[in-house]
C-alpha cells in the first residue's frame, strides 16, 4: 500500500514541475508555490504548536485543535509572504491559498492513512507469581484457544523462548484479539443469569424493584441501598451505586444552583458557587478553589481534585452523594439477562499452569 502514496506524491510533483516550465512567469509558478507552501506548513506548524498554544491561550481551549490551528496559520502566513515577495495582487493570494489548502488536506489525509496502516497494537505479557493460598480472579486459556489465535500463540512463544514482553499485532488482527480478551474478561466477571422476563421491564424503567433485589439475594448477592440503573443500550444496563453523605436545606444555595444552565452532553461550564465550598467544609468535606460544577436535568455534578460528588434535589432537600460508581453490569445475551460484576482488581490469564497479566498498548 505504501507505493500508492509514493506514486501520488510523485505525480503531484511531476505535474507541478511541468506546469512551472510550461507556463512562463507567475502564471504557472503559483501552483508550484501553493504545493510547496502546503508541504512546508505541516511540519513547521507541528513544531511551532507550543508557541501557538501560548499565543492563543486566551481564546482557544487546550487540545488537539491547537495543532490544526498552528498548521493552518502557517500556510496562511506563508501564502501572504509569497504574495508580498512576488508583489502580487489579492487574486494571486487567493489562488496560492486555495492550492496550498487543497494540497495540505491531501497531505494530512495521506499522512493519517499511512500512520494508521503503520500503526498497530502491542500485546504486553508479564508472568505473575501468585503466592500459595492467595485467591485471584483468572480465566484459563487452553491450548486449543491458542491455536485458534495465531497472534496470541506467537506472542506466548516469543515470551517463552526469548522473554520478549511486547509483541506487535497487525491492524488486521486487532479486532479478533480484542474480542477474544474481552470475552475472556467477561467470563471472569460473570456472576449469574436472570431468566425472569419481568426483570427487563423494570430495568428499562430504571427501577430497582423488590423483585430484582430478591433475584440478587437468591443468588447470594445484594444490590446497594442507593442503587440506580442506567439504560445504556437495548442489551446493556449498568447498576450504579452512590454513597449518601449529608443533606443541605438552604434556599439561597438552591437558587444559585438552579441558575446554572443545564448541560446535555455539551461543554462543561466552569461555575463556582462560593457558599457551597463553606457548606462542604462544615460537614467535614473539602473542595479546592478550582472545583467545577455542572447541571444536568436531575442533578448537579461536582468535579474536583479532592473528590467527585453529586447533588440531588429530593423531598425539598439537597442531598449530597459520592459520585456514582459502576457495581454491576447486566447484558442481554441469548435471551437471558447475564449479570457481571465490576471487578476493580487485575484479571489474570492462566496458560499452561502459569499466570500472566496481558494488556494492550496501541502503537504510535
Amino acid at each position: 500500500m505504501y507505493y500508492i502514496y509514493g506514486l501520488i506524491v510523485a505525480a503531484i510533483l511531476v505535474t507541478a514541475v511541468l506546469i512551472k516550465y510550461r507556463n512562463k512567469g507567475i502564471r504557472g509558478e503559483w501552483i508550484l508555490a501553493g504545493f510547496l507552501i502546503a508541504i512546508i506548513s505541516l511540519p513547521l506548524g507541528l513544531v511551532l504548536t507550543p508557541v501557538m498554544e501560548i499565543m492563543t491561550r486566551l481564546f482557544l481551549p487546550e487540545g488537539p485543535f491547537n495543532q490544526i490551528f498552528s498548521v493552518l496559520s502557517m500556510f496562511i502566513i506563508l501564502s501572504i509572504c509569497y504574495t508580498y515577495l512576488r508583489k502580487g495582487s489579492a487574486i494571486l493570494f487567493v489562488k496560492v491559498l486555495g492550492v496550498s489548502f487543497l494540497v495540505l488536506v491531501l497531505v494530512i489525509v495521506a499522512w493519517f492513512s499511512l500512520s494508521m496502516s503503520e500503526g498497530g497494537m502491542f500485546m504486553v505479557i508479564q508472568e505473575v507469581n501468585i503466592p500459595a493460598g492467595q485467591k485471584v480472579r483468572f480465566v484459563e486459556i487452553t491450548r486449543e484457544e491458542l491455536e485458534k489465535n495465531p497472534p496470541l500463540e506467537k506472542a506466548m512463544n516469543a515470551y517463552t523462548e526469548s522473554n520478549s514482553r511486547e509483541f506487535k499485532v497487525g491492524v488486521e488482527d486487532q479486532g479478533k484479539v480484542n474480542d477474544f480478551f474481552n470475552k475472556k474478561r467477561y467470563a471472569a466477571r460473570f456472576l449469574f443469569s436472570i431468566q425472569d422476563g419481568k426483570s427487563e421491564e423494570y430495568l428499562n424503567k430504571g427501577v430497582v424493584s423488590q423483585e430484582l433485589n430478591n433475584l440478587f439475594i437468591s443468588n447470594n448477592f445484594s444490590l446497594p441501598g442507593n442503587a440506580t440503573i442506567n439504560h445504556v443500550s437495548e442489551t446493556r444496563w449498568h447498576v450504579m451505586e452512590k454513597q449518601y453523605l449529608f443533606s443541605i436545606v438552604d434556599e439561597e444555595l438552591d437558587k444559585d444552583l438552579n441558575n446554572i444552565d443545564i448541560t446535555m452532553g455539551g461543554e462543561i461550564q466552569e461555575v463556582n458557587v462560593p457558599k457551597l465550598k463553606n457548606i462542604f467544609e462544615s460537614h467535614g468535606y473539602s473542595l479546592s478553589e478550582n472545583y467545577n460544577i455542572w447541571r444536568i436535568p436531575e442533578k448537579w455534578n461536582i468535579m474536583d481534585e479532592r473528590g467527585n460528588y453529586e447533588i440531588w434535589n429530593q423531598d425539598g432537600k439537597l442531598n449530597v452523594y459520592t459520585q456514582e460508581e459502576l457495581t454491576y453490569e447486566i447484558l442481554k445475551e441469548d435471551g437471558a439477562l447475564n449479570v457481571y460484576d465490576e471487578y476493580p482488581g487485575d484479571i489474570y490469564f492462566k496458560i499452561g499452569g502459569k499466570y500472566y497479566r496481558i494488556s494492550s498498548l496501541f502503537a504510535d
